[in-house]
């Protein structure tokens, strides 16, 4: 199983530089799922649509967003934290908390999906790090059942 940590451009930067560097993030996806699973995780700086009515949380794609959902169509990917059972704003400003957003994201191989056990944003703060100046970004909690062979 591969891990990887990402931590995207942001919307203001140079198209091009965005689109060269989620081509990269394909590229390697490509190498690794040859040798096994891969998971992504991080603040990737784009927003994917989201619509949870029954939580009232609704989301509109991004430039950004829509380069990653390119990636994740084309590599037959699933943004599992978009489906959390429990919460979904992964950012929040802490000022303003109407300010808010789903930007991070763990990313697993739609097969994948089967064996994720736990799937929660932890929007109430349980685990987040606390400290002088508290983070905006809410901590993702994933529980993927691994059978060794």
């Amino acid at each position: 199983m591969y891990v990887g940590v990402y931590y995207g451009k942001q919307e203001k930067e140079q198209l091009e530089r965005v689109e060269r560097e989620f081509a990269q993030i394909s590229s390697q996806f490509i190498n690794l799922k040859k040798k096994g699973q891969v998971i992504l995780v991080g603040d990737f700086n784009a927003k994917l649509e989201v619509t949870k009515p029954q939580v009232n949380v609704h989301q509109k794609v991004s430039r950004n967003g829509h380069i990653l959902q390119q990636m994740i169509t084309n590599l037959d990917l699933n943004p599992i934290t978009t489906k959390s059972k429990e919460g979904s704003w992964t950012r929040v400003n802490r000022n303003n908390p109407e300010e808010k957003s789903i930007i991070d994201y763990v990313i697993i191989q739609n097969e994948m999906e089967q064996y994720v056990t736990e799937n929660i944003v932890d929007e109430k703060g349980q685990y987040r790090i606390k400290g002088k100046k508290e983070s905006d970004h809410n901590t993702l909690l994933i529980t993927i059942e691994c059978r060794v062979k």
